[in-house]
C-alpha cells in the first residue's frame, strides 16, 4: 500500500522489482563503479562521490532530526539513480526550506535509502537534489 501523507520516518512496503531488470542494472554498474555510493544492503550503485553537494555552503554530510525525535546523517547529492519513490510529494517537515519531499528506496532490495527533494518555487536552485542516509550507503575503498 502506497503512503499518502507519508513522514520523514516511514519506510514504505513496496513491491520487489522485477530481477531480471536488477541483475541487468547491477551488471551495467560493476562495469563502471569507479567512485560509487553502493546500498549498504545490496551493493548497487546508487551515486557518484563527485555528486556530493553543498548546498548555501553547508557541509555535504550533516544530521537532521525528525519529528520523531530520529537523527539521520544526511548526505546531499546532486544525483542519484536506482531508486524509486514510494510516497507522495509532500513539504510537511521538509529539512529544506522551499522543497517538498518524498521518500526513495533501493531498486535492488527496497531498502529504505532517504528521500529526493523537488523545488516548491520554480526559481530555486537546485530544483531538485537526494537526501541519502549516509549509514546505508558504502563508499569505495581507497588502496
Amino acid at each position: 500500500m502506497r503512503s499518502t501523507s507519508a513522514t520523514l520516518w516511514c519506510k514504505d512496503g513496496a513491491a520487489k522489482p522485477d530481477k531480471d531488470t536488477v541483475s541487468d542494472v547491477r551488471t551495467r554498474d560493476e562495469e563502471s563503479t569507479d567512485g560509487a555510493l553502493r546500498c549498504r544492503h545490496c551493493g548497487l550503485a546508487i551515486a557518484r562521490q563527485a555528486d556530493l553537494l553543498h548546498l548555501d555552503g553547508s557541509p555535504s554530510v550533516q544530521v537532521f532530526t525528525n519529528p520523531a525525535g530520529l537523527a539521520f546523517e544526511i548526505c546531499t547529492l546532486s544525483d542519484a539513480s536506482h531508486l524509486r519513490e514510494v510516497s507522495e510529494p509532500t513539504s510537511d517537515y521538509s529539512w529544506f526550506r522551499g522543497y517538498c519531499w518524498q521518500i526513495v528506496v533501493c531498486v535492488g532490495c527496497t531498502s529504505h535509502l532517504g528521500w529526493r527533494f523537488d523545488a516548491v518555487d520554480g526559481d530555486a536552485s537546485p530544483a531538485r537534489f537526494y537526501g541519502l542516509k549516509w549509514a546505508d550507503l558504502v563508499a569505495p575503498q581507497t588502496n
